[in-house]
C-alpha cells in the first residue's frame, strides 16, 4: 500500500474546510513517515463499524476486542448519525473512547458530540501534538456515554479507523 502525503488527493469537502484539511494534511503526513519507518508494513484500516448506540443512554459499548497477537494504534472515529430528532433538545452527549479499563477514556476523554441533524457526522481524534498509549493486545476499545443527548431520538454508528502492529 502507498500513501501519498500530497494533499491534492484530498476530497473535495476536505479540502475546502481549512481545520480538516489541516488534520488531514498532517495525518497523511505522518502515515507516510510511519509507513516508511515500517518498510511499507502499514495497514491502516477501517478496524470496526458499530451500529445502533442510543444517544440518550449512558454506557459503555464495545467498539473492538484487540486481537491477543497484535497492539492497536487507533487514529480516529467517526461518529455517524442515523436517526435523530430534535424535540426539545438541550444537552449533547459527552463521550470518552479508549482501552484503558479504568474509564475507557486514554484515546479521548470526554468529547461532545454536538449533534443537530441526521444523516450527519463528526470526526473525533485527540490534538496532533498528543502522546497516546497503543493499545494492548486482549484489551476492549470501548466508548462510554458519559452524559446522555435529551434529543428526542438520536442513533449513531461509530466507525473506528486505525492500524493493527
Amino acid at each position: 500500500m502507498i500513501i501519498n502525503p500530497l494533499p491534492n488527493k484530498l476530497p473535495l469537502l476536505i479540502r475546502n474546510d481549512p481545520e480538516l484539511f489541516s488534520y488531514f494534511e498532517n495525518l497523511n503526513k505522518s502515515l507516510y513517515q510511519i509507513w516508511h519507518s515500517l518498510n511499507g508494513n502499514l495497514n491502516l484500516v477501517l478496524i470496526s463499524t458499530t451500529k445502533g448506540i442510543n444517544a440518550k443512554a449512558t454506557g459503555s459499548t464495545e467498539l473492538f476486542k484487540i486481537p491477543s497477537s497484535k497492539n492497536f494504534v487507533p487514529l480516529y472515529i467517526v461518529n455517524r448519525v442515523t436517526n435523530f430528532s430534535a424535540g426539545s433538545k438541550s444537552i449533547n452527549a459527552i463521550v470518552s473512547f479508549g482501552g484503558n479499563p479504568f474509564g475507557y477514556d486514554d484515546f479521548l476523554n470526554s468529547s461532545t458530540q454536538a449533534v443537530s441533524a441526521g444523516n450527519s457526522f463528526l470526526i473525533n481524534r485527540p490534538e496532533n501534538s498528543l502522546i497516546l498509549p497503543i493499545q494492548q493486545s486482549g484489551r476492549s476499545f470501548r466508548m462510554i456515554i458519559e452524559t446522555p443527548s435529551n434529543a428526542s431520538v438520536e442513533d449513531w454508528e461509530i466507525d473506528l479507523f486505525g492500524y493493527l502492529v
